[in-house]
């Protein structure tokens, strides 16, 4: 994954400035993330075959991270439409 000069700071990642193609690149290379969205706490994990997201009060999967990102809503939204309102705290 090549990350432009723009999301890094001194060697360490910008996270709020990761587009949604650079997320999806780093979940499929095996990186999980909390995400906020609202005062809510997501989590993206996975397994070998499917992509997880959990929150307190849901659970999906999803076959591919494209698909998450496309089909995951949060009040109505898809998650790839909102992205930029999303807070990455974490990426493990």
């Amino acid at each position: 994954m090549i990350i432009n000069d723009q999301t890094h700071i001194r060697g360490v990642i910008d996270m709020d400035k990761l587009s949604v193609n650079e997320v999806i690149n780093m979940i499929n290379q095996g990186r999980e993330f909390d995400l906020i969205y609202q005062d809510s706490l997501y989590q993206i994990s996975h397994t070998d075959t499917l992509k997880l997201v959990a929150s307190k009060d849901v659970q999906k999967e999803y076959k591919s991270t494209e698909d998450l990102f496309n089909n995951f809503k949060i009040d109505g939204k898809k998650l790839g439409e909102i992205w930029d309102k999303v807070k990455i705290d974490g990426i493990l």
